[in-house]
């Protein structure tokens, strides 16, 4: 399954392309981290300009250098096949978050 979602914006700052300056970095950064901690995203696609953008974010908020590192393609290059946030073309209107087909935690138990 796969979502499109806008970038989430400063008020005043919205832009049809998002920048890292229009960027809320804050509240992107807690988005994005609220679906990587549920274990069920594969991909998520975003503008190269703006991971950097919201990995320096993420480093100076105090996030361990190697979670960001594992989790985004910058710095390693626009090409470098790593991360689950990766460059895409297209997405600097809206990010894309890719899912695992059916479920991937295990289930709750009542």
């Amino acid at each position: 399954m796969d979502v499109d979602l806008p970038y989430v914006q400063q008020v005043g700052k919205v832009r049809r392309k998002a920048t890292g300056k229009s960027l809320d970095l804050e509240r992107t950064w807690y988005l994005i981290k609220s679906f990587v901690d549920t274990n069920e995203v594969k991909y998520i696609f975003m503008e190269y300009r703006l991971q950097k953008a919201l990995y320096e974010y993420a480093v100076k908020s105090g996030v361990s250098k190697s979670f960001v590192n594992e989790l985004f393609q910058y710095p390693a290059g626009r090409h470098g096949g790593k991360g689950i946030i990766r460059h895409e073309p297209g997405h600097a209107t809206h990010y894309h978050v890719r899912f695992y087909p059916g479920p991937r935690r295990p289930a709750p138990t009542s």
